[in-house]
């Protein structure tokens, strides 16, 4: 059975199917990401779902308070999700000690922007954050709110619910995502972009992976993707991508995967890429003689 999918693998790249470039060594040491994530955040604040951390220290040490401004299964909009959107809280009202008079580090994730407010009616503003995490608010004079106001003085935030193609600020263009298989390094390379109509309400639609293909590697660039047990987009196994790039080795049994679908990205950034960066990627996928 292995040689008859070996050779319809070496066939496949014969006629142009599938690239299989040079043979190389897996990776032995899990993705960086996933280090640095697990490092900074633990295990939390990976999902859709808006998500908001507060820490009373810097570095996120001391009092910690986590909650979903928009529902705990707010992954997309909801009539929970406009029910609580853009409704002000007070951070007093989270639970901290009496003796925690400010907060020095947050994190925010998922689909939601949220502005935060140096006062307790939402009316002052101090700066506004999507997918992003800071542990030393206390080093921010002037640089994220008005002119001599600190950002750790905050005491009301409001949030609402935003996914990035949408956003007019930094426009969404898409992302790529490959798979690399195990053994013979082939690959299934896709690179859904925005005015293609890939996405429709953020989304792509749901597409199979071949029930031969055996996952070694996962890449993503300015995407989030879900991969899921079977070809319909059901039983889902792996959440991988944000913003920016993420690689996932697995170097021990490879993932039979059966299908996926991408969306515009949630989390954290933490290897950036550059939208000129971003660009080439998918030109690269979509256009490979270019």
């Amino acid at each position: 059975m292995k040689s008859i999918q070996s050779l319809a693998i070496l066939l496949a790249s014969i006629l142009g199917l599938i690239h299989i470039p040079a043979v190389h060594a897996a990776p032995s040491l899990a993705a960086t990401h996933i280090k640095r994530q697990v490092e900074v955040l633990g295990s939390d604040f990976t999902r859709a779902t808006c998500e908001l951390g507060f820490w009373s220290d810097a570095d996120r040490k001391g009092e910690g308070r986590r909650k979903y401004p928009l529902g705990a299964f707010a992954d997309f909009e909801s009539d929970e999700t406009r029910e609580k959107d853009n409704a002000c809280v007070n951070v007093k009202d989270w639970g901290f000690p009496i003796y925690v008079e400010r907060v020095l580090g947050f994190a925010l994730t998922g689909r939601c922007e949220c502005d935060f407010f140096q006062n307790e009616n939402c009316d002052k503003p101090l700066f506004s954050a999507f997918n992003r995490e800071d542990s030393r608010l206390d080093n921010h004079k002037k640089t994220d709110g008005p002119a001599g106001i600190r950002s750790d003085q905050m005491k009301s935030y409001k949030c609402r619910f935003k996914i990035m193609t949408t956003d007019t600020e930094n426009p969404f263009i898409g992302g790529t995502m490959q798979l690399e298989s195990f053994g013979l390094d082939a690959y299934i390379s896709d690179a859904p972009v925005l005015s293609n109509g890939d996405f429709q309400d953020g989304q792509t639609e749901c597409k199979p992976i071949p029930e031969s293909f055996q996952t070694a590697n996962i890449h993503t660039k300015g995407i989030t993707c879900r991969f899921y047990e079977d070809d319909s987009c059901h039983n889902r196994l792996e959440e991988i991508g944000n913003a920016g790039v993420t690689t996932v080795y697995w170097t021990g049994v490879p993932k039979l995967l059966g299908s996926y679908r991408c969306y515009a990205p949630w989390g954290i950034a933490w290897e950036p890429i550059t939208r000129e960066k971003l660009q080439e990627a998918i030109d690269r996928i979509r256009s490979p003689q270019a």
